[in-house]
Parts: C-alpha cells; sequence; structure tokens
C-alpha cells in the first residue's frame, strides 16, 4: 500500500513539474514575460532534491499509513496528520538561521534530520552549497528510516485489519515490534 501510494505520488509531482516546465517555456515568449526562458536551476540543485525527495517522500506515506491504521476514525487521523506535516515544515521557520549559517549546527541537524531534511535542502541548495557527504548520510539515514515506516506501517495494518471502530495503541503495535524481532527462546528450547 504505501509502495503503491509512494509511487502514484512521485508519479504526480513529475507530472506536475512537466507542465510547470512547458508552460514556462510557452509563457516565455509571450511580450514581457520573456524572464521566464532565464529561469534556470542548477543540474546539481535538481539531483540532490531527487535523490532526497524520493525517500522523503516513502518515509512520509509510511508514517502516515501507520497513523491512519492506528486511529479510530477521519478527525483524528486528519489532527495526527497535521502534527506530522508541522514537523514536515520546521526548516520554514528557521529560514533566517539557516540561511545566515548555512554549515552550522541547526542547518546541519535539520538536514540530517529524516521529517525535516526534504524541506531543509529546498531552502539550503537556494542559498548555499550543500557538501555531498552531508547528502550521503542524510540519504542513507532516508532510506533506514523509510524502510523502517514500511515495516511499521504494515505491523499498525496488520495489527489493525479486523478493528473497525477500534484504535490500535501505540504500546501495542511497539510491543509488537519487539515480539517480532525476538528470536524465540522458548520454542528453541522444546525441540530436541
Amino acid at each position: 500500500k504505501v509502495l503503491g501510494i509512494s509511487a502514484m505520488g512521485l508519479t504526480e509531482l513529475v507530472s506536475w513539474i512537466a507542465v510547470i516546465a512547458v508552460a514556462a517555456g510557452l509563457a516565455s515568449r509571450i511580450p514581457g514575460a520573456e524572464w521566464l526562458g532565464k529561469i534556470y536551476v542548477h543540474p546539481r540543485t535538481v539531483a540532490i532534491l531527487a535523490v532526497v525527495a524520493v525517500p522523503t517522500y516513502v518515509l512520509f506515506a509510511g508514517l502516515m499509513v501507520a497513523l491512519g491504521s492506528t486511529v479510530a476514525d477521519v478527525q483524528e487521523s486528519q489532527q495526527i496528520g497535521g502534527m506530522l506535516t508541522l514537523v514536515f515544515s520546521l526548516p520554514i521557520y528557521a529560514i533566517q538561521a539557516m540561511v545566515e549559517r548555512p554549515g552550522g549546527p541547526l542547518a546541519l541537524g535539520l538536514a540530517l534530520f529524516p521529517l525535516t531534511s526534504l524541506v531543509s535542502y529546498s531552502l539550503l541548495t537556494g542559498f548555499s552549497s550543500v557538501q555531498l557527504w552531508q547528502v550521503g548520510v542524510s540519504v542513507a539515514i532516508l532510506v533506514v528510516s523509510a524502510a523502517g515506516a514500511i515495516w511499521l506501517a504494515g505491523q499498525a495494518f496488520r495489527l489493525g485489519m479486523l478493528r473497525y471502530g477500534k484504535r490500535v495503541e501505540w504500546r501495542e503495535l511497539l510491543g509488537a515490534a519487539r515480539r517480532t524481532q525476538q528470536p524465540d527462546l522458548q520454542g528453541a528450547r522444546r525441540q530436541p
């Protein structure tokens, strides 16, 4: 489910980017809008944002599916999703500090934190040069986080599948996660 949502969303994103690029190209031929043809985005910036955007989107979709599987009604899921979106946009509130010190600890922390990395890189690549090691570490953290979110979504979906109208408690979800990771030592002792 998460991979399907991610593929659908990324397809939509690519389609919108293509439509905007074609519209900007056509509009640049209109008198007075020639400046649209002079917009240039460095390929390195596009590459960084693309490499960071894909695992970020999968992470976000996995977390939303996990959250959606643990709530009982739509209103509650919208409230929790709103809080997740607020965390996702935290770098916007720190834009001044990030622009003044793009290599500082705040900018580095927000760029490496999985939920804020995409917005951080969107801001940082517009105002400064980003180190490639930083992008590599961030993408590695994002890939591990996205895999964990997909796994957590699967656990939440499995636990909540037959509970129509009932919540799956986070304690129960995390307890089930611990049980699936621990080996069955008692079962191993019983076998000859």
